[in-house]
């Protein structure tokens, strides 16, 4: 894990050549988004993940939702977005696929 704590002090959000996955397409991920975009970082977001198979495919405010699995496969590199009241399993899933640069966030 790379940081845990409130959004507003995560600075490495805000450098430009980040590349950033939210896992979580729900209301938490949203508000990820919107930080981001409001902080003009949007471009450095690659997607949404969701353990949820029927958002795979789809797009969430003009963001596509991948496969949690596929997407730590091919991006295992990226910063990893979590928040919400299921984070600790969300942070756990990226751990068992080896994802070394999470970030738990309290939005």
């Amino acid at each position: 894990m790379e940081y845990i704590g409130d959004i507003l002090y995560d600075d490495v959000l805000l450098a430009e050549s980040g590349r950033l996955i939210i896992f979580g397409a729900g209301a938490y991920g949203r508000r990820i988004l919107h930080y981001l975009e409001r902080n003009g970082v949007k471009k450095n977001i690659i997607c949404f993940c969701d353990s949820n198979d029927e958002l795979s495919g789809k797009e969430v405010e003009g963001v596509p939702v991948c496969d949690v699995g596929g997407i730590c496969r091919r991006h295992s590199d990226a910063t990893y977005l979590v928040a919400g009241k299921y984070s600790k399993e969300m942070y756990q899933i990226l751990k068992e696929k080896g994802i070394q640069k999470t970030h738990v966030l309290f939005v």
